[in-house]
């Protein structure tokens, strides 16, 4: 299945959303240091995670998220990513209201690299580099 394909069928499709504040999840270090400055969020949804090669050609695949913050997110895959990959997540959002009052969906693009690697799943590292994008219904 080709991206564009794999893209077109993720946004057309709905999206649940289930959003838990709940407290920080912390990861400590083995010095037992505190790592994470972000507050984490329960959040399982659909996303798009494509895979970038150092020729710049990318490889997509439906994941799911389980946790996010601002910093990163813990992403469910069986795919094998090899840590320190760079990526591009596609995160679809419904919306209520908004501006005009109209039921909307959002995406949100952002990059990032894979900071490590689990047999249920990736951790990624968010870059600075996003996109918040309205989607007409």
């Amino acid at each position: 299945m080709t991206l564009s394909r794999i893209a077109s069928d993720f946004i057309q499709n709905d999206v649940s959303v289930f959003l838990t504040r709940t407290a920080p999840i912390r990861a400590l270090s083995v010095s037992g240091i505190e790592r994470r400055k972000e507050e984490r969020f329960f959040l399982t949804t659909s996303a798009l995670l494509s895979v970038i090669d150092e020729s710049g050609a990318r490889e997509g695949y439906a994941v799911m998220t389980q946790n996010i913050s601002s910093g990163g997110a813990f992403l469910s895959t069986d795919k094998p990513i090899t840590t320190g990959a760079s990526v591009k997540i596609d995160i679809v959002f419904p919306l209520k209201g908004g501006n005009d009052g109209k039921e909307s969906k959002t995406r949100i693009d952002v990059t990032g690299i894979v900071v490590r690697t689990e047999k249920d799943g990736i951790a990624i590292l968010f870059s600075n580099k996003y996109k918040i994008i309205r989607l007409s219904v």
